[in-house]
């Protein structure tokens, strides 16, 4: 039951945050420190996603870790979420042991949530990887939904990360 709430969970929450007004002004009336604050996030959450998707095209296990909270959720095509850190990165060392293993990444965007403390990131990217059951090499388009957190430290760790198959061109 846990794991079927949390992929609509988490569809919901993306689908709320994109239809948040992105230029909400506090009841105060002080909007100059919310937008500084508001840019300020966005630019600390583009250059994590940046980040992120850089080390995982270089298959760089131990920085992969560093962007997930503890409690994170993977959602992977064809397979059980990876829940939690250490499930999550048993799928990426798996990746980076795989001599076919390939991640290109296409152009990112991100979007912070009003309030500042969730944002999230999205990218289409090709994966390459050696079929665990046919042996085979694969590529697949995948489009991914990065939901990002804001931590007490103000650093910002990926709470949930799914990936879904885009249809073959054509």
């Amino acid at each position: 039951m846990k794991k079927t709430i949390l992929i609509p969970a988490g569809l919901a929450l993306a689908l709320t945050l994109a239809a948040c007004d992105r230029a909400a002004t506090p009841a105060d009336g002080n909007a100059a420190p919310a937008a500084e604050a508001s840019a300020t996030d966005a630019e600390a959450v583009k250059q994590a996603f940046a980040k992120f998707n850089a080390d995982i095209a270089a298959r760089n296990v131990d920085a992969i870790k560093a962007h997930y909270a503890s409690d994170a959720v993977m959602v992977i095509p064809g397979q059980a979420p990876f829940e939690g850190i250490e499930a999550i990165m048993g799928d990426y060392k798996a990746y980076a042991a795989d001599p076919a293993g390939k991640y290109a990444p296409g152009a990112e965007t991100v979007t912070v949530s009003p309030g500042g403390d969730m944002a999230y990131g999205e990218v289409k990217y090709q994966s390459t990887y050696t079929d665990t059951k046919t042996k085979a090499v694969t590529t697949v388009d995948r489009y991914n939904l990065t939901l990002y957190s804001k931590q007490p430290d103000g650093s910002w760790k990926v709470v949930r990360d799914v990936n879904v198959n885009l249809p073959a061109a054509g």
